[in-house]
C-alpha cells in the first residue's frame, strides 16, 4: 500500500475510533477531583481539566488505598494541569489514580470505572427492572414485577464483596436511599426465592 494511502487509512481509522466514543471531563475543586468516581464505556476518553499544581498518575488499588504515588506499570498519567487520556489506556475495569503532589497530604485521588459497551443495557432484564438514576448522588429507583415479591431482597456490596445493605423489596416502585454510603461503585443484587434475578453496578457521587 503506498505511503499516502496508508496515512489516509490511519487517519480515517483514528477518526472512526474518536467518533465511536465520548470524551468525559474531570475537574478539581481544591484538592478533590470532580467527579471523584466516573463510570464510562470502553472507547471513551477522559480529559483532566485541572489546576496547574496537580499531576495525575494511575496507581494500583493497594497504592490508592494507602495514599501513595507509586505508578502502575502501563497506567495513564498527565502532566501538570491535566490532559487527555485516550481509550487505549482506559481498558475495561477499574482504574485508580492520584494527584502525585497532594494525595499523601490531602488524599486527593479518584476512580474511573470502564464498562463494556454490552453493559450499557445491563440495567434492563427480562423482568423489566431498570435502576435510575445511575450515577446517583443519593436515591435510586426501580420498578419490580415478579411472581414472588414477598421473597425479594436487594443486597448492596462494595467492590471488595462486603455487604453494606439489605432491603426487602416489593412489586411496583421501590426507592433506596444510598446517602449513608461513601462515594464509589457498588454492586446491587436482587434475589427472589434465594435466586438471583438481577445484578448491576451503581456509581454513587455526592
Amino acid at each position: 500500500m503506498p505511503m499516502i494511502k496508508m496515512l489516509l487509512f490511519f487517519l480515517l481509522f483514528t477518526m472512526g475510533i474518536a467518533s465511536f466514543g465520548k470524551t468525559w471531563i474531570i475537574t478539581n475543586s481544591g484538592f478533590t477531583f470532580s467527579p471523584s468516581t466516573l463510570t464510562i464505556t470502553v472507547g471513551d476518553s477522559v480529559n483532566f481539566n485541572i489546576n496547574s499544581i496537580h499531576i495525575v498518575q494511575e496507581v494500583s488499588q493497594s497504592t490508592w488505598n494507602a495514599n501513595n504515588i507509586t505508578p502502575l506499570s502501563g497506567g495513564f498519567s498527565t502532566p501538570f494541569g491535566g490532559g487527555l487520556v485516550l481509550p487505549a489506556k482506559l481498558t475495561v475495569g477499574t482504574h485508580y489514580y492520584v494527584c502525585t503532589q497532594h494525595v499523601e497530604t490531602t488524599g486527593m485521588k479518584g476512580i474511573i470505572v470502564v464498562q463494556n459497551r454490552t453493559d450499557i443495557n445491563s440495567n434492563k432484564t427480562d423482568n423489566n427492572i431498570f435502576i435510575y438514576p445511575n450515577p446517583t448522588n443519593s436515591i435510586i429507583h426501580f420498578n419490580l414485577n415478579i411472581s414472588e415479591p414477598q421473597k425479594a431482597l436487594l443486597n448492596i456490596f462494595n467492590m471488595a464483596g462486603q455487604k453494606f445493605m439489605e432491603y426487602q423489596v416489593q412489586n411496583g416502585e421501590n426507592s433506596i436511599d444510598l446517602r449513608s454510603l461513601s462515594d464509589g461503585v457498588y454492586y446491587l443484587i436482587i434475589t427472589s426465592n434465594k435466586k438471583k434475578i438481577y445484578s448491576s453496578r451503581v456509581t454513587l457521587i455526592k
